[in-house]
Order: structure tokens, then C-alpha cells, then sequence
């Protein structure tokens, strides 16, 4: 899978549309996917929300999520995702994922906080 999405789904368009015509993924009112993204979105915002990040100017990471017309706007940022959506497609119609949604995001270790 992380081939066919570093590629963008060059290789193989059967595999991308079997996945974008599955109904198994968030949002769908499907309790499995729903309660995966919910976790996931937990995690991030607990592992990264408060952090540090420019120790100089006091700034530290904020997550969240933007709604309406800022998919448009950000879509071109957003990775490719294993639901079948090519990089810089939008996540859904309400929901886009802030400029730093990243692949360093999902680290299995979370960055350590400082004391």
C-alpha cells in the first residue's frame, strides 16, 4: 500500500477505485472506521498539541481541523490517503486537514515533551 500511495496510484487505478467504492472508512457512520479516526485524531492532538516549536518566540503546535471552503484551499498540501484519494484531492466536502498534516505526524513514537 505505501508504494501505490507514494505513486499516487499510478500503478494500479483497479486498486484505487475497489478502495474509493469501499464504504468501510470514516464518516460513513461505520462504528470501526469512525472510532480509528477518532483515535488517531486523539493521539495526534495528545502527542503534539502544546509542544514547543519555535522555543524563541514562545510558539508551540496547535491541531485541529479546518471545515468548509478551507479543503479547497489546502487540498493541494494533503498527502495521499489509502481510502483512494489522490494527493491533492480534498479529504471530503467539510473536512481538510490543517497545513501541517504531514507523514512526520504519524510517527509511532510521539515527540517527547518538555518538562
Amino acid at each position: 500500500l505505501v508504494g501505490h500511495l507514494d505513486s499516487d496510484f499510478r500503478e494500479d487505478g483497479k486498486l484505487r477505485l475497489r478502495l474509493l467504492a469501499d464504504r468501510e472508512k470514516y464518516g460513513n457512520n461505520k462504528a470501526l472506521p469512525d472510532g480509528l479516526a477518532s483515535d488517531i485524531v486523539r493521539f495526534i492532538g495528545e502527542n503534539l498539541h502544546g509542544i514547543p516549536n519555535a522555543p524563541e518566540r514562545g510558539g508551540k503546535w496547535s491541531f485541529g481541523f479546518h471545515v468548509a471552503r478551507q479543503s479547497y484551499d489546502l487540498a493541494p498540501r494533503t498527502a495521499t490517503s489509502a481510502n483512494g484519494r489522490l494527493r491533492g484531492e480534498e479529504l471530503s466536502k467539510n473536512l481538510s486537514a490543517p497545513s501541517c498534516f504531514s507523514s512526520a505526524v504519524f510517527e509511532l513514537s510521539p515527540p517527547e515533551r518538555p518538562m
